[in-house]
């Protein structure tokens, strides 16, 4: 999905709500076990804590930039990303 030249991890994971709740807003099943089920309203909602804007401590993190190199997000989430990164968040990680 595209964010902008200077989008970053925040507006990558909420473009991706955006997708994915237009998508699978009718599949009431599925929209219950990842967002409902613990009691979100988005994948942002179940990382990011906006009052400290820190992703909480339970979530992975694996971001590539576009040659495979880590991206340290975790430690600066405003950091914008450069295109073609990948990023994989794990909820409960270590669980």
């Amino acid at each position: 999905m595209h964010i902008g030249d200077t989008g970053g991890l925040l507006e990558a994971i909420a473009a991706f709500d955006k997708l994915f709740l237009t998508k699978y807003n009718e599949h009431l099943p599925l929209r219950r076990v990842f967002i409902e089920g613990r009691d979100a309203r988005s994948v942002l909602h179940l990382v990011w804590d906006p009052r400290q804007n820190i992703l909480y401590p339970n979530i992975g993190l694996d971001a590539r930039g576009p040659q495979q190199e880590w991206l340290p997000l975790k430690e600066n989430i405003d950091r914008s990303l450069p295109s073609n990164s990948s990023i994989m968040v794990t909820i409960d990680a270590g669980c």
